[in-house]
């Protein structure tokens, strides 16, 4: 450290610019230690840090869900994210127990005789119920087997997408819980079979197609959830990837395809930099150098305070830009009014630059001229269009620009597009001439400004997919539940069918049955998706406007999964011989 930045920086109080980390001793107390910071800033640092910072502490372990700073290490996730993917995860597990019920029941008529047999052969109400349970809890924990086996073979995919490390292996606590889950599905999942199978009749045995399974609401309260929350998910996932590409499409008011971003690590051979910029340039894979403290779209932005004389303006924090002459036409930031620095100026004064945000916020009638004071003694002389220079979860700020080597971070380098690879090789090569003791690392800006959205995308695919499982779980409700309505009303199609009712009629009258569920479904799913969706937009300055497509696409799809699911069952049903169903009377 001393050999990178020298003593006097590292001795200096006023520079915040450090991930620094505090390990407390085992007994202390977080907030008295927060209590003391004030005091040591008002010891060791000039009497202006004291006056104008504050220090804090925050616990390492909520840094990823709980912090949204410029600069972080990587960028973060945010609790509410972790909230709806485990709420969201409860209700597809919800639809499945609802689907267990529902095809226990559509399965229990064709199992009369084998629980009248049972009864007359002895078995008592809690036999059967015991039957049951236990059946119930064996297809619960061969199914929790089956899970384990299946992450065990999707975690690598899992970890590679989410670009985590979760090993099965290493959660091995999550074994006991995973099976008192399983139990408890198993015992609420048997409740409805058992209560129909200790209230039928031995006597109606015989009689099959007149058997009565029980009341249908509960199932049909199910199958709306089901249906629900499916329209819900798909919604969901289709405004969540509108935004997402909206997001990725925004203009940002400036370009950086195939833009290299290399940290500099030695500032001590800063002073050096028009040179290095002219000998990279010389390289025929390179278009563009230039070495600044920030880049845009990348929230790395350093935050000084600025005095504007006659202005009444005093001590004003903005988001400061140091910059070299190259940096407006690397990033193509388009110059509204004024000039651009000139680095070589012979001005006491140095050359400043404003964004539109700032003149604005500032309220300066005549921008151009301007005197600025405080971390730089110097004077308006350009004004440049806005551009993002943190991600697009926030508006856009005032932003001050003017050049000061010592403080500059990285260098951008613009390669040519049909000499990437080439270039970044001979960059490399040139680069270690200039810094030996310092191997090039590097990123491509795009990349680093398509990590600020990692969480939208992620969410993204994450609903997405459990659209999917919503879909095909909703898909297999409906055919049971088609199973078992058209076992029930087997007879009455037969009865309509003999007195004339055509094959397109009996359809009709089918289908009449679920236009309520699905009304009803769309309202509750509407109501809920808007809500929930213009609630988590709102957390965005920037974002896609919602439309009706959105809402009409997720109905099209389920109305269609509906006619897919159970169209086999009613045309079966409705072209079947009245002889075979009416003959036993």
């Amino acid at each position: 450290m001393d050999d990178l930045l020298g003593e006097k920086r590292l001795s200096h109080w006023g520079q915040f610019d450090h991930y620094t980390y505090v390990l407390l001793t085992q007994n202390a107390k977080p907030e008295e230690v927060a209590a003391k910071l004030p005091e040591l800033l008002k010891r060791n640092a000039p009497e202006w840090v004291s006056e104008k910072e504050t220090l804090h502490l925050q616990p390492l372990t909520s840094i990823h869900l709980h912090s949204d700073r410029k600069d972080e290490i990587t960028p973060n996730s945010k609790e509410g994210y972790s909230y709806i993917l485990g709420t969201i995860a409860l209700f597809i597990l919800v639809m499945a127990c609802a689907n267990f019920i529902n095809l226990s029941t559509a399965t229990q008529v064709s199992r009369s005789r084998e629980i009248a047999i049972q009864k007359i052969l002895g078995a008592s109400k809690n036999h059967v119920a015991l039957y049951f349970w236990i059946e119930s809890v064996v297809i619960c924990i061969s199914a929790l087997i089956m899970a384990f086996a299946l992450t065990s073979l999707a975690l690598p995919y899992f970890n590679l997408f989410t670009g985590k490390y979760i090993s099965l292996l290493q959660s091995q606590w999550l074994i006991v819980p995973s099976i008192l889950l399983a139990v408890i599905l198993g015992s609420l999942s048997s409740i409805v079979p058992t209560f129909q199978a200790l209230h039928s009749s031995v006597v109606q045995v015989p009689r099959t197609f007149g058997y009565r399974v029980g009341k249908s609401a509960v199932r049909t309260v199910l199958i709306t959830f089901q249906f629900s929350l499916s329209i819900l998910l798909i919604a969901c996932a289709t405004i969540v990837s509108s935004q997402w590409e909206y997001l990725r499409s925004f203009r940002l008011g400036f370009e950086c395809n195939e833009v290299i971003l290399i940290p500099i690590k030695d500032r001590s051979q800063n002073e050096r930099h028009a040179v290095m910029s002219n000998e990279l340039n010389q390289l025929p894979q390179i278009e563009k150098v230039s070495f600044s403290s920030s880049t845009p779209g990348c929230s790395n932005s350093l935050t000084y305070t600025y005095s504007f004389t006659g202005t009444g303006i005093e001590d004003r924090s903005m988001a400061t830009f140091l910059i070299d002459e190259n940096f407006t036409d690397l990033y193509e930031i388009k110059l509204k009014t004024g000039r651009l620095i000139d680095t070589e100026s012979s001005d006491t004064l140095s050359d400043v630059l404003l964004n539109e945000a700032a003149v604005e916020h500032l309220n300066l009638s005549d921008p151009i001229g301007q005197l600025v004071a405080g971390k730089v003694k110097g004077k308006v002389v350009g004004i440049v269009e806005n551009f993002n220079h943190t991600s697009l979860h926030s508006t856009i700020d005032p932003v001050i620009m003017y050049a000061y080597p010592p403080t500059f971070r990285f260098v951008s380098v613009k390669l040519r597009d049909d000499h990437v690879q080439r270039g970044i090789a001979s960059l490399e090569k040139r680069w270690n001439e200039f810094y030996p003791n310092y191997p090039m690392e590097y990123s491509f800006v795009d990349d680093q400004i398509k990590q600020l959205y990692d969480a939208e995308s992620q969410l993204s695919r994450a609903y997405t997919t459990f659209s999917v499982i919503a879909i095909i779980i909703a898909g297999i409700g409906l055919t049971g539940l088609t199973v078992y309505l058209m076992t029930r009303k087997l007879k009455e199609i037969s009865i309509r069918k003999v007195f004339g009712s055509s094959t397109w009629q009996l359809i009709q009258h089918i289908y009449s049955g679920y236009i309520k569920i699905v009304l009803i479904s769309v309202i509750l799913s509407w109501g809920t998706s808007y809500y929930w969706m213009k609630l988590w937009l709102e957390g965005f300055p920037y974002k896609a406007e919602l439309s009706v497509f959105q809402f009409a696409l997720p109905v099209l799809i389920m109305i269609f999964i509906l006619l897919l699911s159970t169209g086999i069952q009613t045309l079966k049903a409705s072209r079947t011989n009245p002889v075979e169903n009416l003959r036993e009377e």
